[in-house]
């Protein structure tokens, strides 16, 4: 669903430039989630040096912070009831033009909806601020250019001073509901080999789903860390956790594991290497995850170990 409404929350001192938007269908109209929200939902969002805060009651989390120095390419984002809110997000640098700081910050856009799952398709709604009046309707050939045929609800306010004394920053909303389950991707674990994802998650119970893992090093080296099985199952479980903790879940939520062994034999040192692994993360007793072990004839990429494993959302 792309909904087309826009809600404007006041800001001190940012005054409304241009909102582009479609009209609604009937349908649309008659449906009570695209309602504006009682004015008891809303607060200012507060905006300072450094830091953006925005408050929506019932979806938003009260008091989530956005970091807007820009540091790294994804944003801070929080999912509530189906809907995931990006954070303000700016250009790394206030040294390019304000062209190349608004691509930046839709590059970040993509980057943020990625590592949760979603795409620029689930967005309904985008808030653009701008630094300076004479900038006001420049960003229409960029965005339009960049979101293409998608229908989204999208405001633009000049905002002086912006954080960081960028020329523009952005925040947005994604509608994530519409599929029953995300992937789940990150650079801090090995990546996938062929065509799986490193994780999914269900995203109606919170579970998630890893992969098979071996000893591969994650990017740039992203190849076997060595012939040793003791390495490559130490390898393996580090791209688990890595995984996991991309997912929102953790080693402690673990509830299933199976391992797989090219041989065997390697079974005892394997097996002190996931316990001690385990133990280290503090799953001990009735915090221990059921398992399964076979030999397999052979693994990817010439393995001597592969784990995948169930878990629990934290």
């Amino acid at each position: 669903m792309h909904a087309a409404v826009t809600f404007v929350i006041p800001v001190c001192g940012i005054k409304p430039v241009a909102t582009l938007r479609r009209q609604r269908t009937s349908s649309e109209r008659s449906d009570p989630r695209l309602s504006p929200p009682p004015a008891a939902w809303t607060r200012p969002v507060s905006v300072r040096r450094g830091r953006a805060l925005a408050c929506l009651r019932g979806n938003l989390q009260a008091g989530a912070t956005s970091d807007c120095s820009a540091r790294g390419d994804v944003g801070t984002c929080v999912l509530r009831n189906g809907t995931l809110h990006i954070g303000a997000l700016v250009a790394g640098t206030a040294d390019l033009s304000f062209a190349d700081q608004f691509r930046e910050c839709l590059a970040k856009v993509d980057a943020t909806l990625e590592r949760a799952g979603s795409s620029r398709a689930d967005l309904v709604s985008v808030t653009i601020y701008v630094a300076r009046a004479e900038h006001g309707s420049a960003w229409e050939p960029l965005w339009r250019e960049w979101i293409g045929q998608t229908k989204v609800a999208v405001t633009a306010v000049v905002a002086s001073p912006t954080v960081s004394g960028r020329l523009v920053q952005v925040s947005a909303a994604a509608d994530v509901t519409t599929s029953p389950s995300s992937a789940v991707r990150t650079t801090a674990a090995a990546l996938a080999v062929g065509p799986y994802n490193q994780a999914v998650r269900d995203r109606r119970t919170g579970t998630v789903y890893v992969s098979g893992c071996i000893g591969l090093r994650p990017p740039p080296q992203s190849d076997m860390v060595g012939d040793n099985v003791a390495a490559q199952t130490a390898q393996a479980l580090a791209n688990m956790k890595a995984i996991l903790e991309a997912s929102g879940s953790s080693v402690r939520h673990i509830v299933k594991t199976t391992i797989l062994l090219e041989d065997i034999v390697d079974f005892p040192v394997v097996n002190a290497i996931y316990e001690a692994w385990l133990r280290e993360h503090g799953c001990t007793d009735d915090r221990l995850p059921a398992r399964s072990t076979f030999a397999a004839k052979a693994l990817p990429k010439g393995a001597k170990f592969e784990i995948e494993c169930i878990a629990l959302s934290v």
